[in-house]
């Protein structure tokens, strides 16, 4: 808000300038306008066409002597649109969490996330879009489309930002296309996973998408669906629609082209999966390298159990109780025979074991 104090001071003077009838008629309706709504009542600005001049004369004068121009005006983002934005980011490292978040690149959104990101977007459409735009004016979706390019672009989210929407016949529905390319490669497919989220949300349905790793570029070709910007729509319905919208960017045909570990890390959420080694020196190298950091940086009276988790995680056994050091052995002998002799020998050696129905357990029987 600018303050009586903060304009040009006492006028002693005036100044006649000449204008197009249309421009002066602009002025008056956008003055009248900011006069109208509530949260510029108090603001001294907008009381008069005159305090409006002296207002915005002023405020551009400061801004050439910083040595700006006006094209700058066009990369300025709606100051509503960023405070709102900000509640929902902040600023970090960029080298840091480019590699923090390399291994989640596939790791899909769970349904807690999915959640509260939901509420997040209520929250969004609420407290700015429904007050600042009207939902059902196509040009004024546009205008949003167009802040969220200079958030993106002023912010070095991405190097580019293009987008081009078009009604349909019928006015209702709309197509589009949104591209744009990023400045790293694991941040960039992170903002793509939030942008699919994102029109999931809003009732966007991304018919298709071109990404090139290489040139960390990405294209959206969207459509709306009957419950576009819609407050009262079914949860499910929604995350049914962020669901989709991911599966076309987080998929098998993109996975198996990438590093081995993407594809083993969701493989190691299936328990019907385990691991085995290729051969016997290879698994004593592995459970040498485990069984020196759990004696180094652990408890001295955990190490049996720290080994029994270390043998679920490659799903050779599954724990039934921690504190009784009970589990279930995984392995069948007409598969994996040779493994599970080891294993037998293994815990031998170790604390003994003894089998007591369905259930193993370390130590000695008693």
């Amino acid at each position: 808000m600018t303050t009586k104090s903060s304009l040009s001071g006492k006028k002693i003077t005036s100044q006649n300038i000449s204008i197009s009838s249309t421009l002066k008629k602009r002025i008056e309706s956008y003055v009248r306008k900011m006069n109208e709504d509530e949260r510029y009542r108090s603001d001294e600005s907008y009381k008069s066409i005159s305090a409006f001049y002296c207002h915005v004369m002023e405020n551009v004068l400061n801004i050439f002597k910083k040595g700006k121009n006006l094209d700058d005006f066009d990369r300025l983002i709606d100051k509503h649109f960023e405070d709102l934005i900000n509640k929902f980011t902040y600023n970090a490292g960029i080298n840091l969490h480019e590699f923090a978040v390399e291994e989640n690149r596939y790791t899909p959104f769970s349904i807690s996330s999915m959640t509260a990101r939901q509420t997040e977007l209520d929250f969004f459409m609420k407290n700015f879009y429904k007050k600042n735009y009207d939902i059902y004016n196509f040009e004024k979706f546009k205008l949003a489309l167009e802040n969220f390019k200079k958030f993106a672009l002023s912010n070095k989210i991405t190097k580019d930002f293009n987008f081009y929407v078009e009604q349909g016949k019928d006015r209702n529905n709309f197509t589009g296309i949104i591209e744009f390319s990023g400045y790293y490669k694991n941040l960039h497919f992170l903002n793509c996973k939030d942008i699919a989220t994102f029109f999931g949300s809003f009732g966007l349905e991304i018919i298709k998408v071109t990404y090139s790793p290489e040139n960390t570029y990405i294209r959206f070709d969207i459509k709306n669906t009957e419950w576009f910007l819609k407050e009262k729509v079914n949860k499910k319905l929604r995350i049914k629609l962020i669901k989709d919208n991911l599966n076309l960017l987080v998929n098998y045909n993109r996975i198996v082209s990438d590093d081995d570990h993407y594809l083993w890390i969701r493989m190691a959420k299936d328990n019907e999966i385990l691991l085995s080694f290729e051969n016997q020196e290879t698994r004593d190298k592995w459970i040498k390298k485990v069984e020196d950091d759990i004696q180094k940086f652990g408890s001295k009276g955990d190490f049996l159990l720290k080994m029994l988790e270390f043998f679920e995680r490659i799903h050779w056994i599954k724990i039934f109780d921690r504190d009784e050091l009970s589990f279930e052995i995984k392995l069948s002998n007409e598969k994996h025979g040779e493994d599970l002799q080891f294993l037998f020998d293994y815990f031998s050696k170790k604390s003994g074991f003894f089998q007591k129905g369905d259930k193993y357990y370390l130590g000695k029987k008693n």
